[in-house]
């Protein structure tokens, strides 16, 4: 839903990138690791928090099974009500660095897309 408003690809080619596998835990583009809403539920107003819960624990490595292997950057998109929309992208601090961490600190809602390192 909505990757090619982000720009990840064509208006149209979304299919096909379900169906190759690209969206995948082990895909190039993994979507919706934890299920989405079809998996968790649509908590009215509270589906944003859900999956920004979900970047982190991704970011943090703590996912398990549905882990994406050196998971840095996450974004988040949320569609709403009408005329309401927010995005947002997470990325993982850098270890040892306090400034790093502070870069990091800041507010994102919905729609998990994680981006492997090239």
């Amino acid at each position: 839903m909505h990757m090619s408003e982000c720009g990840f690809c064509a208006d149209g080619e979304q299919e096909a990138m379900i169906e190759t596998g690209e969206t995948g835990i082990g895909g190039c583009l993994p979507v919706n690791t934890d299920g989405g809403c079809l998996a968790c539920g649509e908590p009215i107003g509270a589906s944003g928090l859900r999956q920004a819960y979900e970047n982190v624990r991704q970011l943090r490595g703590r996912c398990g099974e549905r882990q994406v292997e050196n998971a840095r950057l996450a974004l988040s998109q949320v569609y709403g009500a009408p005329g309401l929309s927010a995005v947002a992208i997470l990325e993982r601090a850098r270890t040892g660095s306090c400034e790093a961490r502070k870069e990091v600190q800041r507010t994102y809602v919905s729609y998990s897309i994680f981006r492997l390192r090239n």
